[in-house]
């Protein structure tokens, strides 16, 4: 098999919106990345698994931050019935709260 072969082959493998998230990174190592260029198979395929893993680690960053903001505002709004339930529905205090819960789920539903 000759190295373009295995390169056609190496980039078969790789989902599409991958080549393009890896695009810039082949252009900022030395200028490798040409239609037609030959790769060193291994080399390219460590580098590659190093930036998609990474790559992959900042995506679960990110959702286990999402996660916890969106924890964060289950939380606030618990608070909020429960401050609730607390009020009688003639205490001015349940109607500020209704209020606001109002705006925070309006807020919510925006993001």
């Amino acid at each position: 098999m000759s190295r373009r072969e295995c390169n056609a082959l190496f980039w078969q493998g790789i989902h599409p919106k991958d080549h393009n998230m890896l695009y810039p990174h082949i252009v900022d190592r030395r200028s490798l990345w040409k239609p037609g260029a030959n790769f060193n198979f291994q080399e390219l395929f460590d580098w590659v698994h190093t930036i998609l893993s990474k790559c992959r680690l900042e995506d679960e960053a990110e959702a286990e931050a999402e996660w916890q903001r969106k924890l964060e505002e289950d939380q606030k709004l618990e608070q909020l019935i429960l401050g609730m339930w607390d009020c009688s529905p003639y205490d001015p205090t349940y109607a500020v709260l209704y209020h606001w819960m109002e705006n925070y789920l309006l807020m919510l539903r925006k993001c």
